[in-house]
């Protein structure tokens, strides 16, 4: 049986890895009227980047989504008439909600990737590496060189990183785009001796948070004639 299918009782999100600092803990409301956690999330919910955990009745989660508005996004799960929608069904199934607030919303993204493939909770659909093409990520593509994703190793890049599964996190336009600036910046202010290689794993870190762990060492592909 899937392990996504396994529902396990729910404590806490856990250390974020990728946070030099620890996280100020879950905040969370509970109810068993839909009505009330509405009432309860208007009030309680921050407008800031973030992760949030639905749990059901049984305290088990259920469901892993980021935002870059919390607020906002918790808010959209209450709207009428969505009983057919998947909001609908998850918020239906929901007693509490959790949430733990990211210092930016890519950084939530890869908070929520991380926790959908840990917890696999099961209205989730994304990010469980089974379910998900592997991708990697690249640095070429002269004259001007910059990063994107590719299914496959591509053998005509400077630099390659992966494979990563999940989409949500490599396929992202605006993480790309981060990305590329901040390779830009380095490349320009760094002396011209520094290796690419430094540049191009500088460029993965966002705000001095590391975007991915440390112990996925990046990788050089010559390119070949």
């Amino acid at each position: 049986m899937d392990a996504f299918l396994e529902e396990k009782s729910f404590d806490d999100f856990g250390d974020d890895l990728l946070l030099p600092y620890r996280p100020a803990g879950l905040r969370s409301i509970e109810s068993e009227k839909t009505s009330e956690l509405r009432v309860q999330v208007r009030k309680y919910a921050p407008k800031e980047p973030g992760v949030y955990g639905m749990l059901n009745p049984h305290g088990r989660l259920v469901y892993v989504g980021k935002s870059k508005c919390l607020r906002n996004r918790l808010l959209s799960y209450f709207l009428p008439n969505n009983e057919e929608d998947k909001s609908g069904r998850i918020v239906q199934s929901t007693q509490t909600i959790v949430w733990e607030p990211q210092p930016s919303d890519f950084a939530a993204l890869v908070r929520e990737q991380f926790l959908i493939r840990h917890f696999q909770p099961r209205f989730n659909v994304q990010g469980i590496p089974r379910r998900q093409q592997s991708i990697h990520v690249c640095l070429g593509h002269q004259p001007a060189e910059q990063f994107y994703t590719a299914k496959k190793r591509d053998p005509k890049a400077d630099f390659v990183l992966g494979p990563l599964q999940g989409a949500g996190l490599t396929t992202a336009p605006s993480s790309q785009s981060r990305l590329n600036n901040i390779e830009v910046f380095l490349s320009a202010s760094a002396p011209s001796s520094t290796p690419l290689t430094t540049i191009a794993t500088s460029s993965l870190r966002l705000d001095n948070i590391e975007v991915f762990p440390s112990s996925a060492v990046p990788s050089v592909t010559p390119r070949t004639t």
